[in-house]
């Protein structure tokens, strides 16, 4: 009881120190309590972030605080919510971030760029910024502002999804006898080198509500941080430029101020956040590299820095390829190469999915190796637990992306059906003898070709019920036709 009143104790002096914000008049709709409960309890119910330590300034009010908050409390969040949304003014105390600094591994520590930054908000500032988010998203839901190539930070759109719409596309082009060119280059630091003045005036263009865009305005203005390194803490800096890391606007934000991205009539475009995707199909590699030099040209000029060591250029066919040129970013060769890792997955350019399944063994392997405290045959963890572990942590990585490989063939499945099958007898220390069809039994963990199997066909059927159009174009075709190269979501209906 103690430790609940010391968490709550800092709400009541919190609540005495918002800035008064200046006159306005009330256009915004406002909120009310039974929301602010539910925004309560979305904030606490985040992960609890590392803190600075002793020069972390933050209002210092945790999630378990905001788990415990009284109805009292609540009413005078409500009515501060309700006063920014009627003023248009975002508290500056909420506008100021402790940044922390987390040492990349495998980096020499004496330099600044091998740490890692991590912005520290107030707790409490994401409960209203969560009621923003909302109108926000209600506005955005009207105007079909963001394009429906971009799969990142919105609801229902899942990594699956984009890679589905990827890897339909060039399995289609292999059914035609077409090539597929693909070139993933990443925006350099695209988050932080986001323009206000620009991201306001694109809210405007996408008719989002003017009062709204007046509250973002106040958002990005005048915000601050300080760095904590070793419990020092440095000057205060006003921050110019960038959405807020760690936000819950800031990707909503961001996907408002690329939601002009050019596109070209000759490609395609995949976008997950900051990757960007063109793809270009033809039966000419020539052609595939002047359409993608093409578009990549007005992407030159649209996005701030593109990172060159990151941009990499593939062509998908079944058949020879002739000799093409290389693409050219501000006068540098982008050779192209035999295997590209897009979202996680690797693509070859057969898409036989071997170096994918080869990794994700591999990957798993390792994870298994740093769990093997608790899984290895002498441990003394429990059966249960030892399978909870399975199931939560090394499963996953097996199957990512599977409605992508399903159709793999049986000699590249062979690499994570081995791994699972070496996991169920480490965890059961289950003797030679004993055959791995009865330990999947008794463990109730099902073959993993089955579970892909169900995975995938659950995957397929929620794929039907979405509404968007890029996505929606590329599987429009009857799953029971026969093709040469068997499609994707085909797969996972099987």
């Amino acid at each position: 009881m103690r430790a609940n009143l010391e968490a709550y104790l800092p709400i009541r002096a919190f609540l005495t120190l918002c800035a008064h914000p200046p006159s306005g008049d009330s256009t915004i709709p406002t909120t009310n309590k039974r929301f602010a409960v539910f925004a309560v309890s979305y904030a606490a119910s985040t992960k609890q972030r590392k803190t600075g330590g002793e020069c972390d300034d933050r209002d210092k009010i945790s999630n378990k605080a905001l788990k415990l908050i009284a109805k009292k409390a609540i009413v005078k969040l409500v009515t501060i919510i309700n006063g920014i949304l009627r003023l248009r003014y975002f508290p500056t105390q909420w506008k100021h971030a402790s940044v922390i600094l987390i040492p990349k591994p495998g980096k020499d520590p004496t330099y600044p760029q091998n740490y890692r930054p991590i912005s520290l908000l107030s707790n409490i500032s994401k409960v209203a910024e969560k009621v923003i988010f909302l109108r926000i998203l209600k506005d955005l839901a009207t105007t079909n502002s963001i394009p429906p190539e971009q799969f990142g930070f919105r609801a229902a759109h899942e990594t699956n999804l984009q890679l589905l719409r990827v890897t339909e596309l060039i399995t289609r082009n292999f059914n035609t006898r077409q090539h597929t060119g693909l070139i993933l280059f990443y925006d350099k630091k695209a988050f932080d080198n986001v323009w206000h003045t620009g991201l306001v005036i694109k809210m405007c263009k996408s008719k989002i509500n003017l009062k709204i865009v007046q509250l973002i305005q106040s958002f990005l203005h005048n915000r601050s941080f300080q760095v904590c390194f070793e419990n020092h803490l440095s000057s205060v800096r006003q921050i110019t430029a960038g959405v807020p890391q760690g936000s819950v606007l800031s990707p909503t934000l961001y996907n408002i101020y690329t939601h002009d991205v050019p596109k070209h009539p000759k490609t395609d475009l995949a976008l997950y956040a900051d990757d960007t995707a063109i793809i270009a199909t033809s039966r000419s590699p020539q052609l595939i590299t002047q359409r993608l030099q093409e578009h990549t040209d007005s992407l030159i000029n649209y996005y701030a820095k593109i990172n060159l060591n990151k941009t990499q250029a593939i062509l998908f066919t079944k058949r020879r390829a002739s000799q093409h040129q290389n693409i050219l970013i501000n006068n540098q060769a982008i050779e192209w190469i035999k295997q590209i890792k897009y979202m996680g997955l690797t693509l070859d350019t057969s898409l036989t999915y071997k170096t994918h399944l080869i990794n994700a063994a591999n990957k798993t392997k390792s994870a298994l190796k740093s769990l093997n405290s608790l899984l290895c045959r002498k441990t003394h963890l429990n059966l249960a637990n030892k399978r909870l572990l399975y199931l939560s942590t090394l499963r996953p990585i097996l199957s990512y992306a599977s409605p992508c490989w399903g159709s793999a063939a049986s000699s590249n499945l062979s690499h994570i059906l081995t791994v699972q099958n070496k996991i169920i007898r480490q965890i059961s220390n289950a003797p030679w003898f004993i055959r791995n069809k009865n330990l999947e039994k008794d463990l109730k963990i099902p073959n993993l070709k089955d579970f892909i199997k169900k995975l995938n066909q659950d995957f397929a059927n929620r794929t039907g019920t979405s509404n968007n159009p890029s996505l929606t174009y590329t599987i429009d075709y009857d799953t029971k036709t026969s093709f040469k190269y068997t499609r994707p979501l085909q797969s996972c209906m099987q």
